[in-house]
């Protein structure tokens, strides 16, 4: 289940295997994801990927190693997923879409979480919406918060 629709079959990848991990990475069949999940306060994370694997994909794999294009990296956790699981209304920006932005600076963006200190943000998440609600503005949170369960159809 994917925000509560049911999904074709799929896969979640334990990669230890430095190469079978940049091999899955240049996929467009491979979309971002992560195993965090959302908590009411940081000091509930426990998992540097709550924070940081979005921004470590876009730094890591695709700005400095080059592995992917960065509009590759971005479409694997945007619009590829949100047409695979029929999810309308989500993924790109176009009238009558849900407002799910996010404005990044590229020169600063990285990954700060670690497993020792997994709360820390990354950095050069400038702006963040969600369903239009701006949830961190100049890179910290609001304290506003747009999301909701998300529907197919």
């Amino acid at each position: 289940m994917v925000c509560g629709v049911p999904v074709a079959p799929m896969a979640d990848f334990f990669v230890i295997d430095k190469g079978a991990m940049e091999e899955l990475v240049q996929s467009p069949f491979v979309f971002t994801s992560s195993d965090g999940r959302a908590v009411w306060t940081r000091k509930n994370y426990t998992d540097p990927r709550e924070t940081g694997s979005f921004v470590r994909k876009l730094r890591t794999y695709a700005i400095d190693r080059g592995m992917l294009s960065l509009q590759d990296a971005i479409l694997s956790m945007s619009s590829r997923p949100a047409e695979k699981y029929g999810l309308s209304g989500r993924g790109r920006i176009a009238t009558g879409y849900f407002a799910d932005l996010s404005v990044i600076d590229l020169a600063r963006l990285r990954d700060l979480s670690t497993y020792s200190k997994p709360t820390l943000y990354a950095e050069g998440v400038v702006h963040v919406l969600v369903n239009g609600v701006l949830e961190v503005e100049n890179g910290a949170l609001t304290g506003a918060r747009g999301g909701r369960a998300c529907r197919r159809g």
